[in-house]
């Protein structure tokens, strides 16, 4: 199925859409589960700048982010030799820009769209996934 076919049985997204079709949602999902608030945060040290991370490799605070931060985590993901093109990087920045002027992460729907790519291209290029992937490299996170 391609994106577009997606978007127009889905409009309000996958989780919204697709998830509550089936019965699920991301809150029963996550039942049980420890709120990020009460997770044990991690310092990781890379070339003498300490991050500061929850125990899934997400960094707590968004504006500690730099492009050595997404390198490192990027060599640590699936993407292939762990190296981030300049795509990645569009892709990255543009996630980022999202979050500053409207204060929350894009779907993957809009990404794909913003860059013309299908599900399996975005794939291709972070097998990690959207929200371990992209999300995760590009310093943000859900909440």
């Amino acid at each position: 199925m391609r994106l577009k076919d997606l978007s127009q049985l889905f409009p309000s997204g996958y989780q919204r859409g697709a998830c509550k079709l089936a019965g699920l949602s991301y809150r029963q999902t996550n039942l049980g589960r420890i709120p990020y608030e009460e997770v044990e945060e991690e310092e990781v040290h890379v070339e003498e700048k300490t991050y500061v991370i929850d125990v899934h490799g997400f960094l707590m605070n968004p504006d500690d982010w730099d492009e050595d931060f997404a390198s490192h985590r990027a060599m640590e993901s699936q993407i292939p030799d762990g190296k981030l093109t300049d795509q990645h990087w569009r892709i990255i920045r543009f996630v980022r820009a999202y979050f500053r002027e409207f204060g929350g992460i894009p779907t993957v729907y809009r990404t794909c769209e913003e860059f013309n790519l299908e599900f399996d291209e975005l794939e291709s290029l972070f097998p990690d996934g959207y929200h371990r992937g992209i999300i995760k490299i590009a310093g943000l996170r859900l909440v």
